[in-house]
């Protein structure tokens, strides 16, 4: 009889295993002997741990999720109908937890890319994942943003070096971190956290992801998002233009974000309408109101509308806040054209 499940670690990823089927009919085909339940065993940290990892499909996770996964398997002793042996408590304490845990560093099967007081583990051979799925992953409240967003739309040509993410506030991102928690967790979040002293879901410290930097930006408004496969988060791509607009250095600079308008806005117009009317400021409105008409040569109603409601007759308002204001001006907008755009003259005032 097989007492137990055979695993071989093959590196850098796959976990090759084989099960004993409980419910497979070992009896010779006369049927003249009875069936033979056969019990599948699996040892903790060797064995059940790494294939419950493998079983994720993930290429990374953060301490409290590695502190989850633990901590279900102490609570079941099962997995996948195979019984694991050798867990005597009934849910793990935190030298439990740092012992599986330095079982699965030692044995080269996680790997720490975050700082010593925040880790980060990478499953091994996730190496060669995706950059953009191991950023979502280490913030799972995070999205993709700015030139890396750009490029994942279509909106640019150019290939970001930097990872840009934008993500909650730290206020935010506690608040959705606690709600994470009592969503995995229930009444057992008290237990886990005090009394078994296994790690809460903190945001962690990266600065690199392999060679390539890491730029991450909070922001305390609601941005959307749209999904890139199972892990990869991205700003949609009118919230995308909100960003070129208000941080146009996080993306090519203003000049390639006056391109990639000219581009791309008759295009995306109502994605960027819709996201401008319900996230935009009226100085956002202003901006993009003027440059979808001067860049793409839009007339829509929306746009006048944008011009009798927001453009501020008196005022400074800039096309460039961080460039000095400049006297060529559109009515209109009540705009100061402070940055230089390929247009013709007569489209001023």
């Amino acid at each position: 009889m097989i007492n137990h499940i055979h695993i071989t670690l093959n590196f850098p990823f796959k976990i090759q295993h084989k099960l004993v089927d409980p419910s497979y009919d070992y009896r010779p085909k006369d049927g003249n002997h009875k069936m033979e339940h056969k019990i599948v065993r699996l040892r903790f940290k060797s064995e059940a741990l790494p294939l419950a990892i493998a079983t994720l499909n993930r290429p990374a996770f953060s301490r409290y999720e590695l502190a989850l996964i633990v901590w279900k398997l102490y609570e079941s002793k099962s997995l996948n109908d195979a019984k694991i042996i050798g867990l005597s408590r009934a849910t793990p304490d935190r030298r439990a937890f740092i012992a599986a845990e330095d079982s699965l560093v030692q044995s080269n099967l996680i790997k720490n890319i975050g700082k010593e007081k925040s880790p980060f583990y990478v499953w091994s051979g996730a190496t060669g994942s995706n950059k953009l799925e191991l950023a979502c992953c280490f913030d799972p409240f995070s999205a993709i943003s700015h030139l890396s967003a750009m490029e994942w739309h279509g909106l640019t040509n150019r290939i970001s070096e930097t990872v840009f993410v934008t993500t909650p506030s730290a206020t935010q991102w506690s608040s959705q971190a606690h709600e994470q928690m009592v969503k995995d967790l229930g009444s057992q979040l008290y237990r886990f956290r005090e009394v078994e002293r296994l790690p809460s879901l903190t945001r962690v410290t990266i600065e690199k992801l392999g060679r390539r930097p890491l730029s991450r930006h909070e922001t305390k408004s609601k941005f959307s998002v749209v999904k890139g496969g199972e892990f990869i988060r991205v700003t949609s791509i009118g919230r995308t233009y909100l960003d070129m607009l208000r941080e146009p250095q996080l993306c090519g600079g203003l000049p390639h974000v006056f391109e990639c308008i000219r581009d791309g806005g008759k295009r995306h117009l109502r994605l960027i309408l819709n996201e401008f009317e319900n996230h935009g400021t009226a100085i956002d409105k202003v901006r993009m109101g003027f440059l979808l008409e001067t860049l793409c040569s839009i007339k829509n109603q929306d746009l006048d509308r944008w011009a009798g409601s927001f453009a501020s007759r008196g005022g400074s308002r800039k096309l460039d806040p961080q460039m000095p204001y400049e006297p060529k001006f559109s009515s209109k907008w009540c705009l100061s054209i402070n940055s230089p755009l390929e247009v013709d003259d007569d489209q001023y005032d």
